[in-house]
């Protein structure tokens, strides 16, 4: 699920793929609840955000103003289990800014350290996991690196449920290299793009069947 905007809203017609009503099923319970945890999750987001925007000595606001329709997603994933141990996720980065992942205690999340090998992310009661992703990355200069990360299905009958939030700007914000974040020793290294551009690209790298012609 999304932010969820009406077919009719400005936003919807300028970008339908990024923006629109959300598809529920038939519980007014279950919408209050997962429209309660998107808004607390994208809050926890901005504060992450405002956090990062003063550790680079930018203003607070820097990355959060950019977040008057963002295109932040929440995703409900269920890991079934398996007879033997698969990549449930096979390696990836994510594709916005940072993401936010609630997950139960069987495990299975694996991160990539700088050298390459890959570590257990143990889940640790009352916290959650956050991962920076492409646009955060492409905006910094490489200050903060995107995050390898991949996710084992759980055997011996087990299922996995995780929660991972995408927090990820408005469908227009410009993404270009912070001049603070660019030296000598680490000139610019990513091109100039779009939040939105850019999501919508990885979406057709990534989902080969989009690209389909029927």
């Amino acid at each position: 699920m999304a932010l969820d905007l009406s077919p009719l809203h400005p936003q919807v017609k300028r970008c339908s793929e990024l923006y629109g009503p959300n598809q529920y099923p038939d519980s007014a319970e279950f919408i209050q609840t997962v429209n309660q945890h998107y808004q607390l999750s994208l809050e926890v987001g901005l504060k992450l955000l405002k956090a990062m925007a003063i550790a680079l000595g930018e203003e607070e606001d820097f990355f959060t103003n950019s977040f008057s329709y963002p295109i932040s997603v929440l995703r409900l994933i269920h890991y079934p289990a398996q007879k033997e141990a698969t990549n449930g996720a096979g390696a990836h980065t994510d594709y916005g800014c940072i993401t936010l992942l609630y997950q139960d205690d069987s495990g299975g999340l694996q991160v990539q350290n700088v050298d390459g090998d890959w570590i257990d992310a143990v889940p640790i009661a009352g916290s959650l996991v956050v991962n920076i992703g492409d646009l955060m990355q492409r905006w910094t200069n490489g200050i903060y690196q995107s995050t390898p990360h991949r996710v084992t299905s759980p055997i011996s009958g087990k299922t996995r449920f995780s929660m991972p939030f995408f927090v990820e700007p408005d469908f227009d914000t410009p993404i270009s290299t912070l001049p603070s974040c660019i030296t000598q020793q680490t000139p610019k290294v990513f091109e100039d793009t779009f939040a939105g551009e850019w999501i919508l690209s990885r979406f057709e790298q990534t989902y080969t069947y989009r690209n389909e012609i029927e």
